[in-house]
């Protein structure tokens, strides 16, 4: 007789044999879509070779900031009276460590602010040192027999229209050597034979970051970090939008006929997307390493488990966009105002705090301010690696509700019939 059983498979061996046989599918649908990805070689090395090129160009423009005690403010000077204290002035402002001075006139620095070729310029007007000098012998009289002060001709500050940061900063220098001078003089009077008077911090005054890093900032850690950010997102939107040309083409329609369920099909082109992308993020960041001085200060581990959350984040991402965008032209427009204003509120072009501070609190609730601050954390902070999971653990979470709305959105496209009304 014989036994039925050996021929049956238990549960277990049956359910160990649909995870691989799904696992196998996922891999044949990664490797077809890596194969349609490396058929083009020069579309693939751009692809790897723009954020390194973006970084590069954006963490040079930005290279000064290394040196922000050094910086000094660019002006324009023009003097338009020849008056003993006004001279004392100006040499006083030609010897500041914190401004670069050139002396021009006032038709003249008004054509080099209108050719943008200053964006400051300080006018001293004539008759300002006599009545500075007048003010500082009135003051006796002026406490107390309460004498009409005489009017003091305005100094001008003038400046080009984006250069209002610059033209308060003249305004703060140009008061604190004014005050300086003229206390001088007040003080004169009052000093021991043969004393000066002395306008040094009258306190200690340390400055530090805090909390400490072992490598001082560097402007490619921010710039290499933003960029190959926003170019997953970029890698991204165009993995999706193959998507909508592959249900254009009838592809996908014979893709679905197969008998492969549509997570599947789904989460194929998620891995793949993925894989590319993190292969994006090691090349970049090990040029960065390599040749612009960009150095891991956090864990090592916290960097693979960032770098793999970032490029899930890009495909999920691009899937969604491609999924709710229908056609391929609405979803690209949809996905390029998506990115650059996520990209612009999460700090991708420049530092955060530059951004006003209700900007600055909206952006936490996007997954691309938090990949930015994990990458900041391994590559200037040294986070370690709890912190940088925790970055890590937001944007997979933003991740997978992307790709559950995506994956019910086609799903709900397909039920309704919405793809064939497309591809007709």
């Amino acid at each position: 007789m014989i036994n039925h059983s050996v021929f049956q498979s238990s549960p277990a061996n049956v359910s160990r044999a649909n995870l691989f046989n799904s696992a196998r599918l996922v891999w044949d649908l990664t490797r077809k879509d890596l194969l349609l990805f490396f058929l083009d070689p020069r579309a693939a090395v751009l692809c790897f070779a723009i954020p390194i090129i973006l970084g590069l160009g954006f963490g040079k423009i930005f290279e000064s900031t290394r040196d922000v005690a050094k910086t000094k403010l660019s002006m324009i000077l023009v003097v338009e009276d020849d008056h003993p204290l006004t001279r004392q002035l100006v040499q006083a402002i030609r010897q500041s460590p914190r401004i670069g001075i050139r002396e021009e006139t006032r038709a003249e620095a008004q054509a080099l602010l209108t050719a943008r070729r200053g964006n400051v310029a300080v006018i001293i007007p004539s008759g300002m040192g006599a009545s500075l000098s007048e003010k500082t012998q009135l003051i006796r009289s002026k406490l107390w027999q309460k004498e009409t002060e005489p009017v003091t001709p305005a100094m001008r500050v003038i400046h080009s229209p984006e250069a209002l940061l610059e033209a308060s900063w003249a305004e703060g220098v140009m008061t604190e050597i004014v005050w300086k001078e003229l206390a001088g003089k007040w003080l004169a009077s009052l000093l021991p034979p043969g004393a000066a008077p002395s306008f040094e911090r009258p306190f200690p005054l340390e400055q530090e970051a805090f909390p400490k890093s072992s490598a001082s900032f560097n402007s490619y850690s921010h710039s290499f970090s933003g960029m190959s950010l926003q170019y997953l997102l970029f890698w991204g939107m165009d993995s999706g939008l193959l998507l909508l040309r592959e249900r254009k083409r009838g592809v996908w329609r014979r893709l679905r006929s197969a008998p492969v369920p549509l997570s599947l099909l789904l989460l194929g082109r998620i891995v793949s997307t993925t894989l590319v992308a993190f292969a994006q993020v090691l090349l970049t960041m090990g040029f960065a390493w390599a040749f612009c001085g960009v150095t891991l200060q956090g864990s090592y581990l916290g960097f693979v488990i960032m770098a793999l959350s970032a490029s899930l984040m890009a495909a999920t991402m691009g899937m969604l966009v491609a999924v709710m965008g229908q056609s391929e032209a609405r979803a690209r427009n949809l996905a390029i105002v998506a990115i650059l204003g996520m990209s612009m509120i999460g700090g991708y072009w420049l530092p955060s705090f530059l951004l006003p501070e209700w900007v600055k609190l909206g952006s936490m609730a996007f997954p691309t301010t938090w990949a930015l601050r994990g990458f900041e954390g391994i590559f200037w902070t040294g986070a370690n690696l709890w912190e940088t999971c925790r970055c890590a653990l937001i944007v997979s979470a933003y991740s997978v509700a992307a790709l559950v709305i995506a994956f019910w959105w086609l799903a709900r496209q397909e039920t309704h019939g919405i793809l064939e009304k497309g591809q007709s």
